[in-house]
């Protein structure tokens, strides 16, 4: 099966590509999921969220390994090294040119890879995941790179919650899974803050806000944005 093909659809223009990063279980896939709805785009059913103008791709598609593969080799998701980022960089240049592709899928509920799906193209492609901003190639395609920076006891509750709801896990083998996940996220995740254009941030009502970096963590990333946005604002747009 050739993974980019000649797509069946035209635009009149190149598609927007905008890019959202965050650590696993801090809603990205939700979040997206409820923009659609509230676009008023009519969404396919399917892996991946499809509305008539919008298209939200999930990047956990790109891991190599099955949840038993990384088992044996004793990496996580978060690892660089889990993750084809050739195939991942060269599908969304792709979709960037106006190609279609057959995308893998990464199977959250069975930790198995299913058949590959086709991916048309749209006007906007949003794509979430623990990578988008981390791989050169992948970056280089977005016009906005958005990070998701939420403060650890709140990402771990969230975490804990839709692993046990959603993948029936037990809350110890999530716990112990965050454990095992910190020194990835150090080195593989974090790190695409310097790169965002945009960085979300927790923070009180008052300070609901966007903000120069040069106000804030000692003038770190002094050329991003910063957005503010208080802990019960972000769960109630999560969960409804």
């Amino acid at each position: 099966m050739t993974a980019i093909l000649p797509a069946t659809t035209k635009l009149d223009h190149a598609p927007v590509m905008i890019g959202v990063a965050a650590d696993s279980g801090c809603g990205k896939s939700t979040f997206l999921r409820r923009v659609l709805g509230a676009l008023g785009t009519d969404v396919k059913p399917g892996h991946t969220a499809i509305g008539d103008m919008l298209t939200v791709i999930c990047l956990d598609d790109y891991h190599i390994n099955d949840r038993a593969g990384r088992k044996a080799t004793g990496q996580s998701a978060l690892d660089a090294r889990e993750n084809d980022f050739a195939l991942m960089g060269a599908q969304i240049e792709a979709l960037k040119q106006g190609k279609a592709v057959y995308k893998p899928i990464y199977n959250h509920d069975t930790g198995f890879k299913d058949p590959p799906e086709l991916i048309e193209p749209n006007k906007v492609f949003v794509v979430e995941g623990l990578h988008p901003i981390y791989d050169t190639k992948a970056r280089s395609q977005l016009d906005m790179s958005l990070y998701i920076d939420i403060v650890n006891e709140v990402k771990f509750a969230w975490k804990v919650k839709r692993d046990v709801a959603e993948r029936g896990w037990t809350e110890e083998q999530v716990q112990a899974d965050i454990q095992k996940r910190l020194p990835d996220f150090a080195a593989y995740v974090d790190p695409q803050k310097a790169d965002a254009d945009v960085i979300l941030r927790q923070a009180h009502p008052e300070d609901w806000r966007a903000l120069p970096y040069d106000h804030a963590e000692e003038g770190a990333y002094p050329d991003r944005q910063q957005v503010w946005g208080d802990t019960e604002a972000v769960r109630h747009g999560l969960d409804g």
